[in-house]
């Protein structure tokens, strides 16, 4: 198997030959060489980990992954100490016994019999060989973790569907993890984040319950979830019987076809009757399929129902609050449009006063001037009279000659006249 996992610079002889050499005694004797090692050593075990599918390490392989022209690398065991001081890694073991509830006598399979706490003793003791045991990579788990759960969240349509045969789950992670072992960290590590649980079932079948969605925990299975399932699986069933029983009747019509040809109409006869029982099987799985998915549809449109009525309790409740925050009610309403009544009627008696005192005021300078209102109605109107009959005969008398006043037009072409004068002069000359 090629080793994909190789970093680029693994042909350069120079360059591997620097970082296969051993580490400085401590790190302050030399920070840039002890760092720019231990950060190409741990990139090296991450990428390892992504392109094997893989996130537990042997700490006695690992080394020998990492094999170059019969050359180990001097320095793993010091990259192996920092990664688990720095949590990069974690004993297999630790992780497991980490994990509550029934998940841990589950789990408890992969621990091997060595005591879970002596290697990691060794290591913060300073002890300077590999630390023995298997571990596992972090935060290529979590990456792990994130893939199943998108794909779960992805193809989940609702809340029924998130119930899933653990061998079935497992078989679907194949393109995610490459061994079991992994598959089971990934499902322990989704146990640790609340967003699984396992049950087993009166029939021994393990099931799997993920969580409704990425936000929430999730929550234990219940007896309408374990029917919901078990419905579901006897539909897959009656679907696959009704796939091999359509295949059947293909084959016995192809039977009884090769028996006609051949003269046996006895062996075709009796093959049709076969076909013929087939179909009718075939019908009676057909009607109790349908039977089926009618009822999941109306759990399904249940669900959705109760999801409707939710919102509309939702709406309701914030419609009130909103109402209630902005004082908005039919009294409050009926309070305000009287204040507004009243207040356009008083603007209009506002108004209605400031023109009876206007005419009052004009009244009263009348009569303190002494003047008659007809007298000055007059002679307003023969002002008007008299500007209406002057102006259109000053109009009249404008329009009958607009050149009046101007000279005239001349007779010959512009320049001629001053063309012809100095011939003269030179003629009399």
């Amino acid at each position: 198997m090629e080793r994909e996992y190789l970093p680029s610079c693994w042909e350069d002889d120079q360059r591997m030959n620097y970082l296969f050499s051993a580490f400085r005694e401590n790190r302050e004797s030399n920070q840039n060489d002890w760092d720019t090692k231990m950060s190409f050593w741990s990139s090296c075990i991450e990428t390892f980990c992504k392109q094997c599918r893989t996130t537990v390490l042997d700490s006695n392989e690992i080394t020998r992954k990492f094999e170059r022209n019969g050359v180990f690398p001097m320095g793993m065991d010091n990259v192996l100490k920092e990664m688990v001081r720095s949590g990069k890694l974690l004993l297999k073991e630790d992780f497991i016994t980490n994990v509550e509830g029934s998940w841990l006598g589950w789990g408890a399979s992969m621990i091997v019999a060595r005591p879970a706490r002596w290697a990691f003793n060794s290591v913060v003791k300073g002890n300077k060989t590999i630390p023995p045991g298997t571990y596992i990579h972090q935060s290529t788990l979590q990456d792990m973790t994130d893939k199943v759960l998108a794909r779960q969240y992805s193809s989940s349509c609702d809340d029924h569907n998130n119930v899933i045969k653990r061998t079935v789950l497992e078989s679907s992670m194949e393109d995610i993890c490459a061994d079991e072992t992994t598959s089971h960290l990934v499902l322990l590590n989704l146990r640790r984040l609340n967003k699984v649980v396992l049950a087993t079932l009166p029939d021994g079948t393990e099931v799997v319950k993920f969580s409704s969605s990425r936000t929430e925990a999730v929550s234990p299975l219940t007896e309408t979830e374990i029917g919901i399932f078990r419905l579901q699986r006897t539909v897959s069933s009656l679907e696959e019987q009704l796939r091999k029983i359509s295949v059947e009747i293909q084959e016995y019509e192809q039977q009884a076809r090769l028996h006609i040809r051949s003269g046996m109409k006895t062996s075709a006869k009796n093959t049709l009757r076969k076909k013929k029982l087939s179909q009718q099987r075939l019908e009676r799985r057909e009607a109790t399929l349908s039977t089926l998915q009618e009822l999941l549809d109306k759990i399904r449109a249940a669900g959705t129902d109760r999801m409707i009525i939710e919102a509309y309790k939702a709406g309701s409740s914030a419609l009130k609050g909103t109402l209630k925050e902005n004082d908005l009610s039919p009294e409050a309403i009926d309070d305000t449009m009287s204040d507004v009544q009243e207040v356009m009627e008083m603007c209009n008696e506002i108004n209605d006063a400031m023109v009876q005192g206007n005419q009052t005021v004009d009244d009263t300078i009348n009569a303190d001037l002494d003047l008659d209102e007809s007298a000055l109605e007059a002679e307003l109107d023969a002002l008007m009279n008299s500007t209406s009959t002057s102006e259109p005969s000053r109009v009249k008398g404008r329009t009958a000659n607009p050149l009046a006043g101007f000279p005239s037009v001349p007779t010959t072409p512009p320049g001629m006249a001053a063309k012809e004068s100095p011939k003269k002069e030179m003629v009399t000359g």
